[in-house]
Order: structure tokens, then C-alpha cells, then sequence
């Protein structure tokens, strides 16, 4: 089977403090993972950049390969001071990565909302690959395809895509077209009987990539007429047999990484997910 780098996703939004992102990181290194994501799209998922400078000198000094990442949406009216301050860190530094995102409009103002998100997104994945070499740049593709794919031709940026439905469209588009490694972001829970908070959670989810998929030009359309199938093609859910399975089907697909966001907050999740993972 093709070898994964395998990530985690992290809203700081639901931890206590930055002490407890901290110790996430470092469980994410003593689990073997390659990216820690930090998915800062929201305001109220900012963290001070102080922390995140002691991300990426946690990674260097444990030497453990472990990359922290920083999402950028490029729409945020804050976005220009925020990318200076961020490139001038991960230049101190000797490891680090951005992930650049057009931003949902759910998390932007009416303003930001009608920002050149195609030409915005372009430029920032020129500026970033120019200041920072041969770092790691990953690009959002959720309704940016078309710009995932050229910034990947043009600056070699990794796309990062939604997993989309049961036959992963937009992953082999994005894999064929930009002739690079694809990275997919995957909600998951692993284990028997998908019920209580994570099932919850994943099910408002997948009926609200449902909704938002129906309301764009570009969806491939999401079937499934009942929750549980609506969420298995949104997210990996079942026992570890099962996610191996369909990570798999990723990798025939053309996907290399795989960032998971744990339904559940337990970090018996991050076990499995790691074990799962090759």
C-alpha cells in the first residue's frame, strides 16, 4: 500500500488553552504524525503567534518530523498583516508550513465575502512559496479547484481537499490535473456503533456539506438518502478495518495525506487514527 503522511486537524476554538494545544502537538509527534494542521479559518481559532513560533521550535528541537501548519484564509480583511507576521516566523525557522484557504464565507463579513478569492489565493501562494523555499504550502480547494490546480502547476503548493463523496471525483481531478500528491481532509471516528456526541456531530456535518454542496455550480453531488450514508462518504467512520479499506480507495484515488479531524475528543481516536494510517 502507498505510504501516507498522516495529520491531525485543530481548531484551538475547543481546547482550553494554549498549554492544551501543546500537549496535543506532542502526542501527535509521539504517534508518528507528519501534520498538524492548525485550522485557524475562524477569528475565534486565531492563536497568538507566539504559540505557534513554540510549535515550530517543539518540532525542531524534538526532531520527531512532525510539521506544524498554519491555515490562512486570504479573504480576512486581517489577512496581509497576519501572512507578513507568520512568513517572518516560519523564516526563523527551519521547519513549518501555511496552508492558504479562500475562507468560507460563513466566517467572513459581506465585505470579505465578495474579496477576489480566485486572484487573492493565487498571489498569496507566490508570495508564500517565494519567501519560503521549499517549505510546505498546501492550498484549499473546496470550491477553488480551478486555482488549487494552477497554483500546484505554477508554485508545486499541495491541494487540500475535502473528502467528497463515495467516488472521490475532485480528489483523482485535482491528482490527475495538478500532477502532484493531493492532501485530503477527513473527519473520522473509529470504532463500533456510530452514536452519542461524534455521531452527532458528523451527521450535522455531512447535512451540511449537503446543503452547501446543493447550492454550488461545481458540486458532483452527494448521494446517499439516510445520515449514516450521508457521513460515510464525508467522513471515515467504522472499525479499523474499514478506514484502512477506504484509505485506501484514497490512494487509488491519488491522495498522499491525510489530515483527520477527530469526531470524538478522546485520544484513544488519535491511537487508532495513526494505526490506521500506514
Amino acid at each position: 500500500m502507498v505510504a501516507f503522511h498522516k495529520g491531525k486537524a485543530t481548531k484551538p476554538s475547543s481546547l482550553k488553552d494554549a498549554h492544551d494545544l501543546l500537549r496535543i502537538h506532542r502526542l501527535l509527534a509521539s504517534y508518528g504524525f507528519s501534520i498538524h494542521v492548525i485550522d485557524s479559518e475562524r477569528i475565534e481559532d486565531d492563536i497568538p503567534l507566539r504559540v505557534f513560533d513554540s510549535l515550530l521550535s517543539f518540532d525542531e528541537e524534538a526532531s520527531s518530523g512532525l510539521i506544524s501548519v498554519l491555515t490562512l484564509p486570504v479573504r480576512r480583511c486581517d489577512f496581509e498583516e497576519r501572512f507578513q507576521d507568520v512568513l517572518e516566523i516560519l523564516q526563523s525557522h527551519e521547519a513549518g508550513g501555511l496552508c492558504l484557504v479562500a475562507g468560507n464565507p460563513a466566517y467572513l463579513s459581506a465585505d470579505e465575502a465578495q474579496r477576489p478569492s480566485k486572484r487573492l489565493l493565487i498571489d498569496a501562494v507566490r508570495r508564500a512559496r517565494e519567501a519560503l523555499g521549499y517549505r510546505l504550502i498546501m492550498v484549499g480547494s473546496e470550491n477553488m479547484v480551478a486555482p488549487a490546480i494552477e497554483a500546484a502547476r505554477r508554485f508545486r503548493a499541495i491541494p487540500f481537499a475535502l473528502l467528497n463523496g463515495a467516488d472521490d471525483h475532485e480528489i483523482r481531478l485535482l491528482s490527475k490535473e495538478a500532477e502532484i500528491p493531493v492532501a485530503v481532509y477527513a473527519p473520522f471516528y473509529i470504532g463500533g456503533r456510530l452514536d452519542g456526541d461524534a455521531g452527532t456531530r458528523l451527521t450535522a456535518y455531512a447535512l451540511r456539506r449537503r446543503r452547501l454542496w446543493s447550492n454550488t455550480a461545481s458540486s458532483s453531488g452527494l448521494g446517499g438518502s439516510t445520515p449514516i450514508e450521508l457521513v460515510e462518504q464525508v467522513a471515515l467512520v467504522g472499525d479499523k478495518r474499514k478506514v484502512i479499506a477506504r484509505v485506501r480507495r484514497l490512494a487509488e484515488s491519488g491522495a498522499r495525506v491525510v489530515v483527520g479531524f477527530p469526531a470524538s475528543s478522546e485520544e484513544e481516536q488519535l491511537r487508532l487514527f495513526s494505526e490506521a494510517i500506514p
